[in-house]
């Protein structure tokens, strides 16, 4: 039997608010805002509990390219168990510098529009401060590094396939330790429905199958997943 514990954090959304801002900063020792005005949510489970959920950025890091260091926060009545994503944002900047030599060199990859995002997996608040070092961070693998490759438009199925074909044997290298996801769009007019431009014409989350080798992509199964893009 599930039973909920009457909390005032959990009365209003107001009193939501302030848990979440001061529990963040308790944790990490500086500042959060929320994203927007609805970022901030009390939701009940089939149970009656209440629970918030909530999406935050470090104060300051607002005018930054939309979306890159937005990060969820997420509790519980019944349990009072509460998760975050924030951790990534204090090993942002050195795994992009070190994952960004995977994004192979090629005339046909247009290198200044493709980015790097690291994004956090949800964890028990208080598991990370801010203040490990990057070696236990990476070993821990509590994030996910997004890979965004942008080629040029134009080209047929056949190069683009050989171009992917490259770039999934420089990230399997060492995708064991980067947790990538490898999303290729062309450089095109397309706008997709988070605003950022491009339409797509691979993605794999090699995170998901750590055993394979580069051999495992073969130019019909790549270009398989490059038609069903289309369609």
């Amino acid at each position: 039997m599930v039973s909920c514990r009457n909390r005032p954090e959990f009365e209003n959304l107001d009193n939501a608010k302030e848990f979440v801002l001061r529990k963040l900063k308790e944790n990490y020792g500086i500042d959060f805002i929320f994203v927007d005005d609805d970022a901030c949510n009390l939701w009940k489970d089939k149970w009656g509990c209440t629970s918030i959920s909530a999406y935050v950025r470090p104060k300051g890091a607002e005018d930054t390219v939309p979306h890159e260091f937005v990060y969820r926060f997420i509790t519980s009545d019944d349990t009072y168990l509460i998760k975050d994503e924030v951790h990534a944002y204090f090993y942002h900047k050195q795994i992009v510098d070190l994952a960004s030599p995977l994004i192979p060199e090629h005339e046909m990859i247009v290198k200044d529009k493709s980015y790097i995002r690291i994004y956090g997996l949800e964890r028990k608040l208080g598991k990370w401060t801010g203040k490990e070092n990057l070696e236990r961070y990476l070993k821990a693998q509590d994030f996910e590094t997004w890979m965004y490759i942008y080629v040029k438009d134009g080209l047929s199925d056949d190069e683009y396939v050989d171009i992917i074909k490259m770039m999934l044997a420089s990230i399997y290298s060492v995708n064991d330790k980067y947790n990538v996801n490898l999303i290729v769009k062309k450089d095109d007019i397309f706008i997709d429905r988070d605003g950022t431009h491009g339409s797509h014409l691979f993605f794999q989350d090699i995170n998901q199958h750590p055993n394979l080798t580069p051999e495992h992509f073969t130019s019909e199964s790549i270009l398989w997943d490059i038609k069903r893009f289309k369609n």
